[in-house]
């Protein structure tokens, strides 16, 4: 175990015994030191409320950071029914917590409240977040992080194939449609890297009509019909399940810029009854969009890419544990073989200790002077490390 990190899983079918259990194993790791930071994923198959009161009884006044989701994951596989709660300290490694529980009805004002936090917060090593990824818009959320300087990683959370609604956590609050962050500072340093195995298909849709999130219709069809004569399957069945969820697995690229090769992906969330796809970000009218899709050799190529990346950001700092923020179309993809991607991120970070959950948005930022992106399709692996001196 790397020195300064506790670990802790917590499993059983009684929330808050399961919460406490995971903390008090990753207490143990540390001994007598007091952690400066807690991060906590709560699987969502048990009672986050239960699960809240029995970590802030264990962890008292120590920041807490987190939010359920299904299948959280660690180097031993997912889990269900289970905290997981890792635990980092150092000697200055500092932290605080924020909660805007309005984020999914008022994006704009949870937006200001966090850029007045930030304004208020000194010194930035980084910035962890971790939003409702169906409800809410995360652009005004986006155009909080005006000051350069210091990388900016989050997920948009769900809660699986069906998008039930996840807590985020801060503190002593959890709640659905929120957004929780964690601003550190002292010699907290973030690493990120992010990937894809996803690749054009060569094929080509315009986007005929979209309105929001809603993508309504492709080269002139409804958008589920377009799908259905490429792939098969009558248009009806690309609105129900299984279909209308596993659509996720073929995302719409976009050109980042005028003559750019590189693509930003837009995945849906689902289709609708009305053969519409439900996104969680605009896609513009009357663009181009080239049809993806995912090939596992090439994801697992991507791991280990996306380790050096992260490493490399990280730059002369201690890795000290790995945040891994993995698209739900990887799962879909890999279906019964997630233990395949799990194992290669496991031999890829080595012995430092991994929290793994999987999204529906993964938000970076990459360079101090632009904003956070928000990414879809993508692993992301955050690395938390503590600065030298």
């Amino acid at each position: 175990m790397v020195k300064g990190i506790g670990w802790g899983i917590g499993k059983g079918l009684e929330s808050r015994e399961c919460a406490r259990m995971a903390v008090q194993k990753a207490l143990d790791c540390l001994g007598t030191t007091r952690p400066a930071l807690a991060i906590a994923l709560v699987s969502q198959d048990l009672d986050v409320q239960q699960a809240l009161s029995g970590l802030t009884s264990m962890l008292g006044t120590t920041p807490l950071w987190g939010f359920s989701t299904a299948a959280p994951f660690s180097s031993e596989g997912e889990h269900s029914h289970t905290v997981l709660v890792g635990l980092v300290a150092g000697s200055d490694l500092k932290a605080q917590v924020n909660f805007y529980p309005e984020y999914a009805r008022d994006s704009k004002t949870a937006g200001r409240q966090l850029s007045q936090s930030l304004q208020t917060a000194g010194e930035i090593g980084g910035v962890l977040f971790s939003a409702d990824g169906v409800n809410g818009n995360f652009l005004p959320a986006a155009s909080a992080f005006t000051m350069a300087g210091y990388p900016v990683a989050g997920c948009l959370v769900s809660g699986g194939y069906h998008l039930e609604m996840p807590r985020m956590i801060a503190g002593s609050q959890a709640d659905a449609g929120a957004l929780a962050a964690a601003i550190l500072g002292g010699d907290f340093r973030l690493g990120i890297g992010v990937g894809h195995g996803w690749k054009p298909t060569g094929l080509r849709f315009q986007i005929s009509r979209a309105r929001d999130v809603w993508v309504q219709s492709l080269n002139g069809l409804a958008a589920a019909e377009a799908y259905s004569q490429v792939f098969g399957y009558s248009p009806r069945e690309w609105s129900h399940p299984p279909l209308s969820t596993l659509v996720r697995l073929y995302p719409l690229g976009f050109q980042a810029s005028p003559g750019s090769e590189e693509l930003v992906l837009r995945s849906p969330l689902h289709v609708e009854v009305d053969g519409s796809f439900r996104m969680n970000a605009p896609v513009p009218e009357g663009e181009s969009a080239t049809l993806l899709a995912g090939d596992p050799h090439i994801c697992l190529a991507e791991v280990g890419k996306t380790v050096q990346r992260a490493v490399a950001a990280l730059g002369t700092a201690r890795p000290l544990m790995a945040l891994v923020f993995v698209d739900l179309a990887w799962r879909m993809l890999f279906a019964g073989r997630s233990k395949e991607l799990i194992m290669a991120l496991h031999t890829e970070l080595g012995d430092i200790p991994m929290l793994g959950c999987y999204t529906v948005g993964q938000i970076a930022r990459f360079h101090s002077t632009m904003l956070p992106q928000q990414l879809n399709q993508h692993l992301m692996v955050v690395l938390l490390g503590e600065e030298y001196h």
